[in-house]
């Protein structure tokens, strides 16, 4: 069953950068859907959230049952995107990875399902994939995690398709290639390098050879709902992305010709650079376009810019 105007709808995680725009989304397109949100607010904040009407926010973790069972009461759609996101915390705290993004995600599946909820769809991430053998990559490639953080979303990603099965809970899994736009809450790459072309003449990263897909934040929330909205992506594992790779020393180039800084230095700090690092990613988005009929509207130049001009009105992003 999909999603219809009325519905109520659950976003797990809904106070974080993806979540809020999924909201965003929901909202612009569902004008008489309840939206509720489950949140612990440890990434995500309900800042990114204000302005948008009618939600109801459960302030809590999906580990907690109580709170997860009020979140899930007269729910239709369940979309889980509730996570510990920021691989390099996953090399300090590998156990609260494993505790939320496995332990979580099954027992979120378990009580979506016991409440009668209609479709649970299920946001993973392209880093299950490890570094590409092939590409594009499509959704038959190898699953090869190199971080606790992939480890965690292959293994509630299996474990929800494995329940699905078994218990024949509607189920969409949905993989996000490398997500960015304004309000993202860690230092990942973009972030980190329009932070420091704001700051300094030298950047200081880590490995700027190896290679990413990137997908602006709306094109994201706007696949993720459209999952919902069609049966044909029941059952199915679907990649979101652009299809296009940039190396990190390419997106240097680029960020710093969007902000207009042409001298520049770029410093390689061992510290930076992640063990067992993915060397390249890029996407396969065939799938997406034959069910969702998906596919990214935002240039990543006009993506750039955008969130560049976001971070000059902000002034700082959150982790800073």
């Amino acid at each position: 069953m999909s999603l219809k105007n009325g519905d109520t709808v659950l976003v797990a995680g809904g106070c974080g950068f993806i979540g809020s725009a999924l909201i965003r989304e929901i909202r612009a397109n569902y004008e008489n859907t309840h939206i509720k949100v489950i949140d612990d607010c440890s990434s995500g904040t309900r800042a990114n959230i204000e302005g948008t009407a009618d939600i109801e926010v459960i302030e809590g973790s999906i580990l907690e049952e109580d709170k997860v069972e009020r979140a899930l009461k007269s729910v239709d759609v369940v979309f889980h995107l509730a996570a510990l996101p920021f691989i390099p915390d996953g090399y300090r705290d590998p156990l609260s990875f494993l505790d939320v993004n496995v332990n979580g995600t099954v027992k979120l599946f378990l009580k979506a399902m016991d409440s009668k909820a209609k479709l649970f769809v299920y946001v993973s991430t392209s880093e299950v994939y490890g570094t590409a053998q092939y590409v594009p990559i499509d959704e038959t490639h190898p699953t090869n995690p190199h971080s606790t953080y992939a480890a965690s979303k292959l293994s509630g990603e299996m474990l929800t398709y494995i329940l699905y099965r078994e218990h024949g809970f509607p189920t969409v899994i949905l993989r996000p290639f490398n997500t960015y736009g304004p309000k993202d809450s860690y230092p990942r790459i973009i972030p980190e390098l329009i932070k420091q072309s704001h700051k300094d003449d030298v950047f200081r990263l880590g490995n700027i050879h190896t290679s990413r897909d990137f997908t602006y934040v709306e094109d994201i929330a706007r696949g993720i709902l459209l999952s919902a909205e069609t049966s044909k992506a029941t059952g199915r594992i679907i990649n979101l992305c652009s299809g296009i790779e940039i190396l990190g020393k390419e997106l240097v180039s680029l960020v710093t010709e969007l902000v207009g800084k042409s001298d520049y230095r770029i410093i390689i700090e061992n510290e930076r650079i992640r063990p067992h690092d993915v060397n390249r990613l890029c996407g396969d988005n065939r799938l997406a376009k034959e069910i969702l009929n998906w596919t990214p509207k935002m240039e990543l130049e006009e993506g750039l810019k955008k969130t560049i001009e976001w971070y000059r009105e902000a002034g700082k992003w959150r982790w800073e």
